[in-house]
């Protein structure tokens, strides 16, 4: 670690003076991590600098179910073209219901 040029500090420096600690990621906007007998046993970060992180993997979580979403559909894209089977009709699905009027509800809420 002492070679990438990283923050580093130890458990004992940590129970001295954790706001120091928190004071130093801030000023190099990235985490400090903390030592245990030459272990690595965790990483102090600033708020700050947590909530930017936290907020970039929820961003790269959503883009990547949309990526797998698009993927899946293109896939039944894909399958629906070679295997050439139809579509399924309203008819199909939803039975006699397809033949009647839908009833509208003004008052339903939607409005």
């Amino acid at each position: 670690m002492r070679t990438m040029n990283i923050p580093f500090s130890n458990i004992t420096d940590l129970k001295k003076s954790p706001t120091k600690l928190f004071a130093r990621a801030a000023a190099k906007q990235t985490g400090v991590y903390i030592f245990n007998r030459d272990q690595p046993a965790g990483v102090v970060l600033d708020v700050a600098d947590y909530e930017a992180l936290v907020n970039q993997n929820e961003a790269l979580q959503d883009r990547v179910f949309e990526l797998e979403q698009d993927y899946l559909v293109t896939q039944r894209l894909h399958r629906q073209d070679r295997e050439q089977a139809p579509l399924v009709d309203d008819q199909t699905v939803r039975g006699s219901l397809a033949n009647e009027t839908p009833h509208l509800d003004e008052n339903d809420g939607w409005g």
